[in-house]
């Protein structure tokens, strides 16, 4: 048995290198063959993005029928804010003609808060600008 396996490789040797194939003999590609054989098209990547987007989109919809929000929490809370309340002065006082926010509102940096009345100053500036 152990000799027939080594005729038999010695066979499939030998009939190896008689039975040779010829070698083929090919050109090489010239510079705009290869460019020529580059897929360029965008369809495919398109074509697996929109295949992501509907089957997560898909797979969001089946979770979300398949299970629903019996109940909800709730429950009591207050809002405080976070930072201590500002106290708004005017630092050499005037009298306000209107008040634009209200008790709570939330403003930020240069809105306006309140208008004060400028008859006094507009009373005086033609006395200044006089001297």
């Amino acid at each position: 048995m152990i000799f027939s396996a080594r005729k038999a490789a010695k066979d499939a040797a030998a009939d190896m290198q008689t039975a040779a194939p010829a070698a083929t003999v090919t050109q090489a590609p010239t510079a705009g063959d290869w460019r020529e054989q580059v897929p360029t098209g965008n369809s495919s990547i398109v074509r697996k993005g929109l295949i992501f987007v509907f089957g997560f989109l898909g797979l969001f919809v089946i979770w979300a029928f398949a299970f629903p929000i019996a109940s909800a929490v709730v429950a009591n809370g207050k809002i405080v804010s976070s930072g201590q309340n500002k106290l708004i002065q005017h630092p050499t006082g005037g009298v306000v003609r209107s008040i634009s926010v209200q008790d709570g509102s939330r403003v930020t940096a240069g809105d306006v808060l309140l208008v004060l009345d400028d008859s006094t100053n507009r009373a005086e500036l033609p006395r200044l600008t006089w001297r």
